[in-house]
């Protein structure tokens, strides 16, 4: 995937190429639209790229990290936690970065958000009526929806049957995978038979190949440069400290809810002294995660591959999902977690205890994870001020100390969305009963951000919210948010469809417009 050309004035830039970027982008180029995507992560095709297992796995030493993980597709840069007892605690996620993004990592569930998911009140109606675009995007990834309950592995047809004997109505997970019979389940790394359908493969890949589009891997934008109104520019800067201003007509950020809100952050400028697109100071604020509990149940037949199994329900207004996890992350990914609280934390007083800490969560490895079915609760948490991602700062502020390229992450579980969510728990809890799992709660573990969203979120106020109903901000003319970070709920299923659909809407509508 090299460029082939060069303009001095692209028709579209698009920041980011996960399955918000990367998708409208390919839509586009199809459109005849010259693009050029802009890719902070690698290029994941050549034979640098690290496949088949999670980047922890090919770590040689904990300092060589930052390459090894972006080779792998991950995410390097640390995270910061901000607390209320003044010390800030980072932490490296498990999200994407690289040509894909994060769907070159994940389990390749692509779902749809029901009515319930997406409230007239707070979905504006356009954004709302996804059903032709979900269609599009199912054809476009090639969603596989043909399985049946017969087609799962046991133990996934035990719980399948188990479920239905209890009055309830689980499901088969649809799979964007191309042979499901030999698919190695490849969550959490990059796949080795390219057999995982993504924005990669599917978008990307065809539009530098096959239209008018172009790839900057390995390219950070760190500022984005207007006019007062527009965008004119996006400065742009690679690791080894070459930079390049990238023009264009049109800018669509899709560089995560994290990475795009903190991106507008940085580009302050006269007329925009608190960020770009930020009239509203919403931008960075109303993050959402997702809430999250696994339940891990041993399997006499090893390790279940594929996800297979779902059950959506509801207490109240509340919506929640339960559904196959797929293979445990690896040994070293758990350790390589707790060196990072051992490095911060306890370095000094407990750092001989870390052997004995690995030790047990190696046997634990042995007697219970390596050969386990999980199965993964998923509630949608609510959107509030309080939650936020933003960039680090100095002087007096709760963000001083941290670099100003680094992120700062604050968020705390709401005691509504608690309530609700053990409800949910205490469901499962009943339908799992005769399975005897064991309950690993991730309810307050910041750590777990694979599903963030909300940061720029949609509304017809500018007042009220960063983007239009058609994903423009409102306050630049020319400057679209198409990855997670426009959504106004979580809903409880993964976002990447919706994310897909909503970007071939998007672009439906730039192509008409322009």
């Amino acid at each position: 995937m090299t460029g082939r050309m060069h303009h001095d004035v692209w028709d579209v830039c698009v920041v980011g190429t996960g399955m918000g970027g990367g998708t409208v982008g390919y839509a586009l180029a199809r459109a005849g639209f010259r693009v050029v995507f802009v890719e902070m992560g690698q290029n994941l095709e050549g034979p640098e790229s690290l496949v088949g297992k999670c980047s922890e796995d090919f770590l040689d030493s904990k300092h060589d990290f930052s390459q090894t993980f972006l080779r792998a597709g991950r995410y390097a840069k640390k995270i910061f936690l901000q607390t209320s007892w003044g010390r800030k605690p980072y932490f490296t996620p498990v999200i994407g970065s690289g040509v894909g993004g994060s769907s070159s990592l994940y389990g390749a569930v692509l779902e749809r958000f029901s009515e319930e998911e997406m409230p007239e009140n707070l979905w504006p109606d356009p954004a709302r009526r996804l059903d032709p675009w979900y269609a599009q995007a199912e054809s476009l990834f090639k969603v596989n929806a043909s399985r049946l309950e017969q087609d799962l592995p046991l133990v996934e047809r035990e719980v399948f049957q188990s479920l239905r004997d209890q009055n309830y109505t689980p499901y088969v997970l649809p799979l964007a995978v191309a042979d499901v019979q030999t698919c190695y389940g490849c969550q959490g790394h990059l796949c080795p038979k390219n057999c995982k359908n993504h924005a990669g493969n599917v978008c990307v890949e065809p539009a530098v190949k096959n239209d008018q589009a172009q790839l900057r891997a390995g390219w950070t934008v760190v500022k984005l440069l207007t006019d007062g109104s527009r965008v004119v520019g996006a400065f742009c800067r690679r690791e080894n400290g070459e930079t390049e201003i990238i023009k264009a007509r049109l800018f669509i950020l899709a560089a995560g809810a994290l990475e795009t809100p903190a991106l507008l952050l940085r580009s302050v400028s006269k007329s925009s002294p608190n960020g770009l697109a930020n009239r509203s100071g919403l931008v960075g604020k109303n993050l959402m995660r997702h809430l999250v509990t696994l339940y891990l149940m041993r399997s006499k037949t090893g390790s279940v591959l594929c996800k297979g199994v779902g059950l959506n329900f509801e207490t109240g207004t509340i919506r929640a999902n339960l559904q196959s996890f797929g293979r445990m992350p690896p040994l070293r990914m758990a350790l390589f977690e707790i060196s990072e609280m051992f490095e911060q934390f306890l370095l000094k007083l407990l750092s001989p205890f870390y052997t004995v800490v690995r030790f047990f969560l190696e046997k634990f490895y042995q007697f219970r994870a390596e050969d386990c079915f999980v199965l993964a609760l998923v509630g949608q948490d609510r959107p509030s001020l309080e939650n936020r991602v933003q960039i680090g700062g100095s002087g007096t502020s709760p963000r001083a100390g941290v670099p100003p390229q680094d992120l700062v992450l604050y968020y705390k579980v709401s005691p509504d969305d608690q309530r609700a969510f053990l409800g949910h728990e205490k469901i499962v809890d009943g339908l799992l009963k005769k399975f005897r799992p064991m309950k690993v709660r991730q309810i307050h573990e910041n750590r777990r951000i694979a599903h963030v969203c909300g940061t720029c979120k949609m509304g017809e106020n500018p007042q009220t919210s960063v983007v239009d109903p058609w994903n423009k901000c409102h306050d630049v003319d020319n400057l679209y948010i198409v990855d997670a970070s426009y959504f106004p709920t979580s809903g409880c299923h993964g976002p990447s469809l919706t994310i897909a659909a909503n970007a071939l809407r998007v672009a439906k509508k730039i192509i008409s417009d322009h």
